[in-house]
């Protein structure tokens, strides 16, 4: 399951790699239908569905067995609640499955009024991002352990700042 799967990518990547069978959840149903033409165009429209749906409602219809593999990358910040949303997703998740979780998860130390901080949560429509205290008490009441966790940040490449102005001008028009 690819909580937040936007247009398939990562769908696609993982079926192409992994085999298996695939559901996608989003919330717009421009990217739904996007990714279903897509998916028929590949020939795998029985393996690699898609939906209009939230990662925070029952998921026993879609996934009766559960899934082996729960995806959510760049997707848990979206989530107004995410200690709900990783419980209802750890129902989701047959025993020896996993959840990947990759998404901006600031430090506690990073004030919530900080005006870059603010600035991102305006921008893509992020009202309660996780800080990691937060984040690491939400995976745990949900029952979920920690196998893994790596700060990305140093795999971003710095951009000088007449770069960085060039892009927020246009993400501001845009």
């Amino acid at each position: 399951l690819d909580a937040g799967c936007g247009v398939g990518g990562t769908v696609f990547y993982l079926q192409a790699r992994l085999d298996g069978r695939y559901d996608g959840l989003t919330l717009s149903a421009i990217q739904q239908k996007r990714a279903s033409r897509e998916a028929a165009r590949r020939g795998l429209s029985e393996t690699c569905r898609f939906h209009v749906r939230s990662y925070d409602t029952d998921l026993a219809d879609l996934l009766p067995e559960g899934a082996d593999l729960i995806v959510a990358i760049v997707s848990l910040a979206h989530s107004i609640d995410p200690a709900r949303s990783l419980a209802n997703l750890a129902r989701a998740i047959r025993p020896g499955g996993r959840l990947a979780v990759v998404d901006d998860v600031p430090r506690d130390e990073l004030a919530a009024d900080d005006p870059d901080f603010a600035g991102f949560r305006e921008g893509w429509a992020c009202p309660a991002v996780a800080s990691d205290t937060r984040l690491a008490s939400a995976l745990d009441a949900a029952g979920l352990s920690v196998v893994h966790d790596e700060d990305l940040t140093p795999l971003v490449p710095l951009r000088d700042g007449a770069a960085l102005q060039r892009l927020g001008r246009a993400n501001r028009r845009w």
